[in-house]
């Protein structure tokens, strides 16, 4: 049996450490938009401004991803990173999902010594729309037990849409006993 487990990774595997508040703040005004921009990404590529606004606004976007990954102490996400890379060793495919930009997500990835566990990577480059991009997976994958952990909301409506076994992490630190209770709930039994 194909076994797939595929993750977020802000708010998943790691703490957001970009604040999206100041970065939608600082993103409106520089678009001179009112717009929400939630989620921020889609929101930005369906706003009805000049290409080159929107191309300020994903260099901004990628300057504050790019600080992130400096912030990061990848000790404190040591069990996050050897569950996951277990589960790996174990025969499972990881697909990340992300709407980080391809170039910062390895960067992240490389600095919490976890890339060498990632078997596929969906990034914004691919498709901004967390669906969009589980389908994606989904076709590359095409394994018969496959679950999903995600943070958000759309993560979750898009899981259900898809029949896509899913957790909602709230906190990190829980990602290790969630990705347990996933597994059981999943087609996955004898994990």
């Amino acid at each position: 049996m194909k076994k797939a487990l595929i993750l977020d990774i802000d708010g998943t595997i790691i703490p957001f450490l970009v604040d999206f508040e100041s970065l939608r703040e600082r993103v409106r005004r520089l678009l001179g938009v009112n717009d929400e921009l939630r989620p921020l990404g889609l929101s930005l590529e369906k706003l009805n401004v000049p290409e080159q606004l929107k191309k300020q606004a994903w260099e901004l976007i990628e300057k504050e991803e790019v600080e992130s990954v400096g912030k990061l102490k990848p000790d404190d996400y040591e069990e996050n990173v050897e569950t996951i890379c277990k589960l790996h060793e174990s025969g499972f495919t990881i697909a990340i999902v992300t709407n980080r930009s391809k170039r910062t997500a390895f960067l992240l990835l490389e600095k919490i010594n976890m890339k060498d566990c990632v078997d596929l990577m969906v990034t914004r480059e691919e498709g901004l729309d967390r669906k969009v991009q589980l389908e994606k997976v989904l076709r590359l994958v095409n394994g018969e037990c496959i679950g999903f952990l995600g943070d958000t909301i759309y993560d979750e409506k898009a899981a259900k849409e898809l029949n896509l076994p899913f957790r909602r992490v709230t906190s990190p630190k829980t990602l290790p006993s969630l990705i347990k209770e996933l597994l059981e709930q999943a087609p996955c039994n004898g994990v």
